[in-house]
């Protein structure tokens, strides 16, 4: 490491080790040369490549003064698995995390968001993240699903504080877990509330096997809900525009067949053409929705009375970020928890 580096090191590890906290002054630039015996051109290097990474500033006759927010304890990575089109995720829990990460605009609070970490890694969006971690300037990182780690990347060897999807041991990890299978038994808990007994369920058959539909049954036997096996129904959800034919099977005018009175949508992307499927077909039956919150701007509105049931991604950063700060501040185990479900609407 050449010595302008060492030096860089020296002076970042006394910063986030509390030697000069937020505001507080460093040495000036001769009582530097003379500890680290180098030029003065050489700390003046230095000190400008600690102000690029956000610790110092330089305040005229005042000195040098750690920043009032240092990225080490004030700035948060969010690891996203994919690369946005145009600003856009085709993924809409992503989408979701993506806009309430723009939202955290408090300086002691601010997220970065890094794309596409498990895909090539010569994208310069691995370097982006490769170059922070380096610099040691995020105070802990928010991986919200598991990644194709490798060895310049795995969230979960590193020493920083870390908030993943999926239980872990070590105390500088924790998880905040999204369990689909409790929207499931919330969507069905909603439908008995109100007084219906026959319920439908398009499910994401991508990312469900057939023990979902096994789970399904016995949730709905448990609530004394009829769903025949074949109400339960699967569409890949980088195939929506499949579910209006499912919709158009379920809800066919038959006189002797009578439609479920309630339809789960347990996948936030087949909703907009399942529900138009249901509009053009004029029915109109207890509709509940899975949904990523916030909502994206150019998203269809569903069919009116519809439930959204999911997550606020905006209390998922605020939970994220509140334990990784407990953490850096207290030391506390950032442990594990379960995101609550929220909802939006009353239905029909």
């Amino acid at each position: 490491m050449a010595v302008q580096e060492q030096i860089v090191a020296a002076l970042r590890s006394r910063i986030r080790a509390g030697a000069w906290a937020a505001g507080k002054r460093l040495p000036t630039v001769r009582e530097l040369q003379a500890e680290f015996a180098v030029s003065l051109l050489t700390i003046h290097r230095c000190l400008r490549t600690l102000a690029g990474l956000g610790f110092i500033i330089t305040r005229g006759r005042h000195g040098t003064v750690v920043v009032d927010h240092p990225p080490h304890r004030c700035r948060f990575g969010l690891v996203l698995p994919a690369l946005p089109d145009s600003g856009s995720y085709a993924n809409l829990r992503w989408q979701a995390l993506a806009t309430a990460a723009r939202a955290f605009t408090d300086p002691l609070q601010t997220v970065e968001v890094f794309h596409a970490v498990d895909q090539h890694r010569e994208l310069a969006e691995h370097r982006r993240l490769r170059q922070a971690l380096d610099d040691q300037r995020l105070a802990g990182l928010i991986v919200p699903q598991p990644v194709q780690t490798s060895t310049w990347f795995d969230p979960s060897a590193g020493s920083l504080p870390t908030i993943l999807s999926h239980p872990t041991p070590a105390t500088h990890h924790g998880h905040i877990s999204l369990a689909q299978v409790t929207f499931l038994e919330r969507a069905f808990d909603l439908v008995r509330q109100r007084g219906l007994t026959t319920v439908a369920v398009l499910l994401n058959s991508g990312a469900w096997r057939w023990g979902a539909v096994e789970q399904t049954l016995a949730a709905c036997a448990a609530r004394g809900l009829t769903c025949p096996r074949r109400w339960i129904q699967g569409v890949p959800d980088d195939l929506p525009g499949w579910s209006a034919h499912v919709i158009e099977t379920l809800f066919a005018t038959h006189p002797q067949v009578t439609p479920p009175a309630a339809l789960i949508i347990a996948d936030d992307h087949l909703v907009p053409a399942a529900t138009a499927a249901l509009a053009a077909m004029g029915q109109t039956p207890l509709v509940i929705a899975l949904a990523n919150f916030p909502l994206p701007l150019n998203q269809p509105s569903p069919l009116p009375g519809t439930i959204l049931l999911g997550w606020d991604h905006h209390d998922f950063l605020r939970v994220a970020i509140t334990r990784i700060s407990s953490h850096l501040a207290t030391g506390a185990a950032l442990g594990d928890q379960h995101l609550p479900l929220k909802s939006y609407g009353d239905g029909p």
